[in-house]
């Protein structure tokens, strides 16, 4: 099983054991990203609740890799861009600049990489002009979960259409399996 929230996974502990199958954590999927690209200090952009938690942290701690948050005007600022601006389908050009600026302030901080680790903030923050590389959590949890699904019933993946409301047109999906329909196509997310 997969969730594609960050800042959800705070309260996984209290569930996670009830749960008869597994799930995917979705800070491990990025710790490991990060570890596989060399990287040992991660800026994490979220929610405020996500960026002062011990979501990232906890999870990354177990491959060397030590976090970094933006400093409490900033880490307020993304907040409030998140809940007055992203859920409501806004993203302006300024916020876009705003996100850039903090990215730089934690690079110069020494991070290494960016965890996106909000669904909304890969919609505003472009790889190409960010001034760190990106590790898009949502992205990385859905990878994940196909190569799991690829492991586990060794099934050649041929998914190239997500439609919102199917995972795959005229297929059972295995139980335990479940993708977020609204994470684009498979050809996209395997990129």
């Amino acid at each position: 099983m997969i969730c594609p929230d960050n800042t959800i996974r705070q309260a996984f502990k209290y569930v996670i054991r009830e749960s008869p199958i597994p799930w995917l954590n979705i800070a491990e999927t990025a710790g490991e990203e990060a570890k596989l690209n060399g990287f040992t200090r991660v800026g994490i952009l979220g929610t405020k609740y996500l960026m002062t938690g011990p979501v990232y942290p906890d999870a990354v701690r177990k491959f060397g890799i030590i976090c970094d948050i933006p400093d409490t005007n900033d880490h307020d600022r993304i907040d409030e861009i998140i809940f007055k601006e992203f859920v409501y389908g806004i993203f302006s050009e300024t916020s876009r600049l705003y996100f850039n600026e903090v990215i730089l302030k934690l690079k110069q901080r020494g991070c290494e990489a960016v965890v996106l680790g909000c669904t909304e903030i890969p919609l505003i923050v472009d790889p190409n002009d960010c001034p760190l590389p990106t590790l898009d959590s949502t992205r990385l949890l859905a990878r994940a979960s196909l190569r799991k699904f690829k492991e586990k019933f060794n099934h050649s993946l041929y998914l190239t259409n997500i439609t919102p409301g199917l995972v795959w047109k005229n297929k059972l999906i295995p139980e335990g399996l479940l993708l977020n329909p609204n994470l684009l196509s498979c050809k996209y997310l395997l990129k």
